[in-house]
């Protein structure tokens, strides 16, 4: 009788995150959070993601690679913030430096940079507000300093004396 209660358990959780999933994706992280919260057993949570992770159905890697890259065409951003969002996520970190590595490999940063600062300012730089504001910009877009620095550089007028 337990055995069949226990697969009766496992039967419904894994109706429920099939239906979850036919929604969109999940983590695998967050998959288990959201049971959690439900109140499943740690136990049956893992058999039953198990089971979905077999089929292909919990897939981090491909989850992670799409998302990042649907990210990165809807606006520019960097290396940085892309690292966060993913790890909002619960991509594990090993997995985010791939993703970031391969999506970056081949991309100039510099001229992301470039093109994010060009369509919010313009073509030149020509005051330290403006400087100090693009910096910020560029900073919460996840570029590093020292791809801030050369960008700005690029785009500032010198000071006319």
């Amino acid at each position: 009788m337990a055995k069949n209660k226990k697969e009766q358990r496992i039967s419904n959780l894994k109706e429920y995150i099939f239906n979850l999933l036919a929604r969109r994706d999940y983590t695998e992280e967050q998959l288990k959070e959201k049971l959690r919260k439900k109140g499943y057993p740690p136990d049956l949570i893992q058999e039953a993601i198990g089971y979905f992770k077999e089929k292909g159905l919990i897939d981090d890697e491909r989850l992670a690679f799409r998302y990042a890259q649907a990210r990165l065409s809807l606006k520019p951003r960097g290396p940085r913030l892309l690292d966060f969002e993913l790890s909002r996520k619960g991509i594990d970190k090993e997995l985010r430096a791939q993703v970031i590595n391969e999506l970056f490999k081949g991309k100039n940063e510099i001229a992301l940079a470039l093109n994010a600062l060009r369509k919010k300012y313009g073509e030149k730089i020509n005051s330290t507000v403006l400087k100090n504001k693009a910096y910020q910009f560029l900073m919460r877009l996840g570029f590093s300093y020292d791809t801030i620095s050369e960008v700005i550089n690029r785009t500032e007028i010198p000071d006319e004396e």
